[in-house]
């Protein structure tokens, strides 16, 4: 008969990693099989949020009520109360979140934004939620504007995004340390205006197309620049080296209707059919680069533009690129009606 024989766990576990050792095999990263990817749902007209696994559980449920009562609890960490069109925000009054929450690359963390409204000014706050324990902090700083897309840096230490104001879209850039729960840094149109020569006091930045480094040492972002240009831009992410990465000369801008498959243009290229005072019918042939565009729509939207997909003949667009007789080597479009 045999014995059965216990082997101690310890013992068994320097016997496997010796043999790997040996063997010169690759030791396992023990935390990234770890790692279970999660998604998220609003609940209602976003009232809520609910997380869940790779299996489709609910792993967390998160209510704007929840919100409400911490906010009411912890409204002290503001040394000065916020407010919004020169009124007091009262702590427990938010009704939704915005459409800007996002998960974290090492689906740890869940980060959010709401925002109070009053007289065409708008204040917003970022919020991070824990997804295992449920436990909510505060980004210390709260924000002028209303918040895009919530952009986690690679190493799920940073939260990047554009504001908003009742003057234009993308006001504001904005970059806040999720592990110190400190803003970084703001940047604006004065900002922009500095890093060039031109003797210029007024300009619509429309910060857009935020893109983290592999690292999350840095983040490129586009602007709009004085004379009809478009700038991209490359900055640390705490604030320090704003650099001009590319400068786009723009000599044509119009609004106007895409033109696709009908008589009287060159067949399976878009046309751009536009309107000058006393010039009704004018039209460009579009050229582009799938590499060197920007295109501001739908991810859907854009794909079938890049396609030449004639399902968006008519679609309303703005233009902005390079004018050549009659065409126009495109560096930007903006869908406005589609």
């Amino acid at each position: 008969m045999f014995k059965s024989i216990k082997i101690p766990l310890l013992f068994l576990a320097v016997i496997v990693l010796g043999f790997i050792f040996l063997s010169g095999a690759q030791i396992p990263d023990l935390e990234e099989e770890l790692i279970s990817e999660k998604t998220f749902n609003y609940v209602g007209e976003r009232e809520g949020f609910e997380v869940f696994d790779e299996e489709g559980e609910i792993v967390l449920e998160y209510k704007i009520d929840d919100f409400n009562e911490w906010m009411i609890e912890n409204w002290d960490i503001f040394e000065i109360i916020p407010q919004v069109g020169g009124r007091d925000i009262e702590p427990g009054s938010f009704r939704w979140f915005d459409k800007s929450a996002s998960i974290s690359p090492d689906f740890k963390k869940l980060a959010f934004s709401v925002h109070d409204y009053a007289v065409a000014s708008y204040t917003s706050f970022v919020g991070i939620i824990e997804i295992e324990t449920g436990e909510l902090s505060l980004i210390k700083e709260h924000n002028n504007g209303s918040i895009g897309d919530l952009i986690w840096s690679p190493t799920s230490s940073h939260v990047a995004y554009t504001l908003s104001t009742g003057r234009a879209g993308g006001d504001y850039f904005s970059v806040d340390n999720v592990k110190t729960l400190q803003k970084e840094f703001t940047l604006s149109e004065e900002d922009i205006l500095e890093k060039f020569e031109e003797d210029a006091d007024f300009l619509m930045p429309e910060f857009r197309e935020l893109n983290w480094s592999e690292q999350g040492e840095r983040i490129e972002f586009v602007t709009n620049a004085p004379e009809e240009r478009t700038v991209r831009w490359s900055i640390e992410n705490s604030g320090e080296d704003l650099h001009k990465e590319e400068v786009k000369e723009i000599s044509f801008s119009q609004i106007g209707n895409l033109m696709i498959n009908i008589p009287g243009i060159e067949e399976g290229e878009w046309y751009l059919s536009y309107e000058k005072e006393g010039s009704p019918a004018l039209k460009k042939r579009i050229n582009f680069n799938k590499e060197e565009i920007s295109c501001f729509a739908r991810e859907d939207t854009c794909y079938k533009f890049l396609a030449k997909d004639d399902s968006l003949r008519g679609a309303r667009v703005e233009i902005l690129g390079k004018e050549k007789k009659d065409e126009v080597n495109l560096l930007e479009i903006k869908f406005l009606e589609y």
